[in-house]
């Protein structure tokens, strides 16, 4: 998915604040033909808001798990982010968004080690 082809804003974003978490949130539920660069698009795009990375975690085998992450240059656009969840549709799968902890954060880093 180099392109936003097959992409769906299924509603109007939910309008409540959140005012939890930080920069780095979570998207799930991810096709596995989504890629980094598709993702820093498609949320750079829907928040108006800088992408600083996107990390999309792989097994011990190598093969891409069906969520990742992405880093925001800034709190409030990151919140927007989290807005989305729910609300986009990629390749037919939607997508989940939430804030992550460090405890989540970290799980699938010490899996690796």
């Amino acid at each position: 998915m180099g392109n936003l082809e097959n992409v769906y804003l299924c509603s109007k974003p939910h309008e409540e604040d959140d005012t939890k978490g930080g920069t780095l949130v979570y998207a799930g539920n991810l096709h596995p033909e989504v890629t980094k660069d598709a993702l820093h698009q498609l949320f750079e795009i829907y928040t108006r808001g800088a992408v600083v990375e996107v990390i999309l975690p792989t097994d011990a085998n190598g093969n891409r798990l069906d969520y990742g992450f992405i880093q925001f240059e800034q709190l409030q656009h990151a919140r927007v982010a989290q807005k989305l969840n729910g609300q986009l549709r990629v390749k037919g799968l939607l997508m989940k968004v939430s804030t992550v902890t460090e405890e989540a954060w970290l799980k699938p880093m010490e899996a690796k080690k």
